[in-house]
């Protein structure tokens, strides 16, 4: 049942992440072109003194709460709100306090008053915690989706009309500073959680040593994590420079843009999934197979179109100043694969409460990962992006075997549902890298002007037409080769997307 649960879940979060990503590229698309490089810059620099912040004040403690099985939850929750609370208080503070100094490091004032704006939706985002979980750990997601799907059109809208009025930087800060309270408030409610429950202090300390002994190493893990992905961040706007720093990022976010919601979609259902099967290590053995292989399903068709498609998307979305994302996105989309596959190794430690073995590892893998971004950073941004994928690619492959190692699978168990794929993804890429020379050279020399305005230009209108086509192409070829020669992984696919949308799985067994 809760298997059936989640995959329904999981359709609706679909949604939720589709919509929000169309209206993110739609307004970047207006804001990469009217405001300067350096300004992406500024926010990507001063979100990463937030996402520190907000790793040591709540991480791991929604997890605790997912994974907690006992019959006195209503008071491990109640417990665990008022740790985060506290926890989150003192790193406002600290956010508060560094953002001076974060701005002097980076030669910029505007940082400073933008971490201070980001300690709002900071603070809504740590009252937030603990109502999600709970929604989380019964599978409830739809409530949640419908508060965010509405709110999220609301911020973007906003983000618009701020630039258009002239706010500058200020119009990707200020939406969230106003919706995020708002989600905050909506998500309290319809979680069930009372101001009244919550006011019930006695003993309210009693279960946070039991709280710390799951979450200690889930913190370290995820701040040494934090280190893992905000580094190259850090080490790029302040080596090289904030403009750098903001074709970096952008092409780290359009690399990680589907891969990403789609891995975060199984990290969020996966753990309560996992968590009930964690006394039976066949079932989550089973569990763990398909869910590599609807992951590797995803990956390797979201591979091939954006290897392929670099140019484009970066040239349609962000237009030509920011061309020096390319080979970057080229890069880094190696990297989201592998990261997808690897996403639910987290929620296998976790649910077999062994979280201190993501600990390990990444405290292995940090200083690799700092010495070779050092390294390779006196290269330039194109080195230094294909030197980050490889070593992350590593590390992803590694945290993958443990992960089979410790429900005690083997390597078979993981490769043998990703080689179908693969093998089906190398007709597609190799139909989508011929059509791409027909549909997009034509048009390069042209996109590179800067005069090309998004929808009102026939070039831009006649590359993105080829684009949407060599996507239909990739996709086409991609199912017809998983239809001919690996039947059986296809009829899996459609019998557990059925179980998410049984629109979807009609669509899809019409092609079958």
């Amino acid at each position: 049942m809760s298997a059936s649960k989640a995959a329904k879940a999981s359709s609706w979060l679909i949604l939720r992440k589709v919509w929000g990503s169309m209206l993110n590229l739609l307004v970047t698309m207006y804001l990469a072109r009217i405001l300067p490089q350096s300004d992406f810059g500024i926010v990507a620099i001063s979100i990463v003194l937030i996402s520190f912040c907000s790793v040591i004040s709540s991480s791991g403690m929604a997890d605790y709460l997912v994974y907690y099985q006992g019959d006195d939850f209503d008071k491990v929750k109640v417990s665990t709100f008022w740790l985060n609370i506290l926890i989150g208080t003192l790193m406002a503070l600290v956010i508060g306090i560094s953002a001076p100094y974060w701005g002097r490091v980076y030669g910029d004032v505007k940082i400073t008053y933008i971490v201070w704006l980001f300690i709002i939706p900071f603070i809504s985002e740590i009252v937030n915690n603990v109502p999600k979980a709970t929604m989380k750990k019964n599978i409830d997601y739809l409530p949640m989706i419908k508060i965010q799907s509405a709110l999220l059109g609301v911020a973007i809208l906003l983000r618009f009309v701020l630039a258009y009025c002239g706010a500058g930087v200020y119009s990707l800060v200020l939406p969230t500073v106003i919706i995020d309270p708002l989600t905050a408030y909506l998500l309290f409610r319809k979680s069930g959680l009372t101001w009244k429950e919550v006011w019930q202090l006695k003993g309210v300390t009693k279960y946070w040593k039991s709280v710390f002994g799951f979450t200690k190493f889930l913190l370290l893990q995820r701040l040494l994590n934090r280190v893992v992905n905000e580094f190259d961040n850090l080490f790029v706007g302040k080596s090289i420079s904030l403009a750098a720093l903001a074709c970096y990022n952008q092409a780290f976010i359009l690399a990680n843009l589907m891969t990403s919601h789609v891995s975060s979609i199984f990290t969020e259902l996966l753990l309560p999934v996992f968590s009930k099967f964690q006394n039976d290590l066949d079932k989550l053995r089973d569990a763990y197979s398909k869910v590599i292989a609807l992951l590797s399903f995803f990956g390797v068709m979201l591979l091939i179109i954006i290897t392929i498609g670099a140019p484009q998307l970066i040239l349609l979305l962000l237009g030509p100043k920011f061309s020096p994302a390319i080979f970057p996105l080229q890069m880094l989309s190696f990297f989201a694969f592998f990261r997808m596959i690897n996403s639910p190794s987290g929620n296998v430690f976790s649910s077999m409460g062994k979280p201190q073995t993501g600990f390990y590892f990444v405290l292995i893998f940090t200083p690799i990962f700092i010495a070779s971004l050092v390294f390779s950073g006196q290269w330039g941004l194109d080195i230094f992006a294909m030197c980050i994928s490889g070593i992350r690619i590593i590390g992803s492959i590694i945290c993958i075997w443990i992960a089979t190692r410790l429900i005690k699978a083997t390597s078979k168990d993981v490769l043998m549902p990703i080689v179908p794929f693969a093998l089906a993804g190398l007709l597609a890429a190799l139909a989508g890298y011929f059509a791409n020379m027909i549909l997009f050279e034509p048009f390069r020399d042209a996109m590179m002007q800067s005069e090309v305005r998004p929808f009102k230009s026939t070039v831009w209108w006649n590359t993105a037409l080829g684009f949407a086509t060599n996507c239909l192409i990739i996709v086409s070829v991609y199912i017809a080769a998983l239809k001919v020669f690996f039947r059986s992984q296809w009829q899996s696919i459609i019998d557990y997307l059925s179980m998410m949308n049984n629109g979807l799985a009609k669509l899809l067994a019409y092609i079958r």
